[in-house]
């Protein structure tokens, strides 16, 4: 096996098993665009060699041979198929670890939002399937706290004299794509759950509140009933529960 070959992969396996790790805490937009790019490389090799079957052997025999040396995890080592979903596997490894930032974590949702061409994760796996990574994964747990990163105090999160800052906004558009995800498969306790969760924290009331006034979202799984569903649940949800909070 070429050695520049052996090099790229061992590489991008040394970055899959670094997203299972608490390294991952140090990560930005930098480190994830460049992890993305060597995702992509492991891709293109398997559909140039998967066909080839001396080759696609060589390949897996590579593969081996470098998760010895880097002495991987238990069941998490990759095999040649494996490369053929690579950036979703990272993205799955991503979310299934408490210690990622929450800045990373707003960069690959607001990626797969924006459905951009330009998007370092196009093609790569459908907001729904980020969501279901996201509600299996570790992450999970660290969610609200990821949705209410904002540190300033609370206010009249539905007065009009109210201007959210970029921060809250940001928050807000993933809040609701949490709840939307939620609505479509007719989920409203765990809705309601989120709501209560997100609001106790600082800066919470102001994200809730400030759904209330955005505009439709881009994404075409999106349908009129689910978000007039979820829109009539937050403003009730606001009607009975803000007062319980604002004081917090």
């Amino acid at each position: 096996m070429d050695r520049e070959i052996f090099s790229n992969l061992q590489t991008f396996i040394q970055l899959v098993n670094i997203a299972t790790t608490e390294s991952v805490g140090q990560w930005d937009e930098v480190a994830l665009k460049k992890a993305l790019r060597w995702g992509e490389y492991a891709e293109k090799l398997y559909t140039k060699v998967h066909q080839r079957q001396e080759i696609a052997r060589k390949l897996s025999r590579c593969l081996k041979r470098i998760q010895l040396q880097l002495v991987c995890p238990p069941g998490r080592e990759m095999t040649l198929e494996d490369l053929k979903n690579s950036r979703k596997l990272l993205v799955k490894n991503l979310l299934d670890n408490t210690s990622l930032p929450s800045e990373v974590y707003h960069l690959m949702l607001m990626s797969l939002s924006s459905q951009s061409l330009d998007s370092p994760l196009a093609g790569v796996l459908t907001l729904d399937e980020f969501m279901k990574f996201a509600e299996e994964g570790a992450s999970q747990k660290s969610i609200v706290n990821v949705l209410t990163k904002v540190e300033s105090s609370i206010s009249e999160a539905v007065d009009d004299s109210f201007q959210p800052t970029a921060d809250t906004l940001t928050d807000a558009h993933l809040l609701r794509t949490h709840l939307l995800y939620q609505a479509k498969k007719n989920n409203s306790e765990s809705m309601d759950s989120l709501l209560h969760e997100v609001a106790a924290k600082q800066g919470g009331l102001e994200v809730i509140g400030t759904m209330v006034g955005l505009e439709k979202p881009r994404q075409p799984s999106c349908t009129e009933e689910c978000l007039r569903e979820c829109e009539e649940l937050i403003f009730q949800w606001l009607v009975k529960n803000k007062d319980d909070y604002k004081n917090r």
